[in-house]
């Protein structure tokens, strides 16, 4: 029947979504029905049609050096090491191991307002992991924490109405979107640096599919070769601190952007 049908539906693109096949899992019934008409573009959010746009490294630069100062380290994390949103809002102080240059990621928040809801765990089994930092990226947080005073659990990026609550989702969003209008660039979103952290450390040297995976978080997935494949801590550290190298202009032989 409709039910078990839509049902299997749901379950697919949950899947696809955790993998990262898709941003966005269409299972709203409203949204599916716009979708499929495709008539109302009304219906459909813009950010839900360009989310997947992966900014040049310039452009990534340039968000996270113009977006506001209280910011711009969130913008550094998403922009280097994949993290999705609802991480770098949900990251706590207690998270941090700037000792040994390593992000717990236990916490997530995702929603606003009256939908906004904090809870342990992260989108996917895979999304529960340690983030090792290179130097750059951990200085970048380290000056951050060092200018604030924090209990343990205590949100790292908090939002400036609201002291003590996580970041708004609506502000990365919104001052994103001033720096590229500003700029007269393409519209993108905060979920747009996650795809730029993947597609630039796919194109850096001597790792593969799996270390870039297990970076940013992806589900595992079921094909056979990435179930085989090891990616051990030595070469995340390697990634890491290519990726920071990368963006904070350390490496001779930089992507081209």
């Amino acid at each position: 029947n409709r039910r078990h049908v839509y049902a299997i539906f749901v379950q697919i693109m949950r899947a696809a979504e955790g993998d990262g096949t898709i941003t966005k899992a269409p299972t709203n019934l409203r949204y599916l029905r716009a979708l499929v008409k495709n008539l109302d573009k009304k219906a459909l959010r813009y950010e839900e049609i360009t989310e997947r746009r992966a900014l040049t490294l310039d452009e990534a630069r340039l968000i996270a050096t113009t977006v506001p100062d209280y910011q711009r380290p969130a913008f550094h994390l998403m922009a280097v090491t994949g993290m999705r949103t609802e991480e770098v809002r949900g990251l706590r102080f207690k998270d941090l191991d700037l000792k040994n240059n390593v992000i717990h990621i236990r916490h997530v928040v995702t929603g606003s307002g009256k939908n906004q809801d904090a809870h342990m765990g992260a989108k996917t089994d895979a999304g529960v992991r340690d983030v090792h930092l290179g130097t750059g990226l951990a200085a970048t947080l380290r000056d951050h924490v060092n200018n604030h005073s924090y209990a343990p659990d205590d949100y790292v990026f908090q939002s400036k109405m609201k002291p003590g609550h996580p970041l708004p989702d609506n502000t990365l969003r919104d001052s994103m979107k001033r720096v590229l209008d500003r700029a007269g660039l393409e519209h993108a979103t905060p979920h747009s640096l996650r795809h730029t952290a993947i597609t630039l450390a796919l194109r850096l040297p001597g790792f593969n599919e799996m270390d870039v995976k297990r970076y940013v978080g992806h589900a595992r997935g079921a094909d056979i070769t990435m179930r085989y494949t090891h990616t051990d801590e030595d070469t995340q550290q390697k990634l890491a601190q290519a990726m920071s190298d990368l963006f904070y202009g350390n490496d001779q032989n930089d992507t081209k952007s």
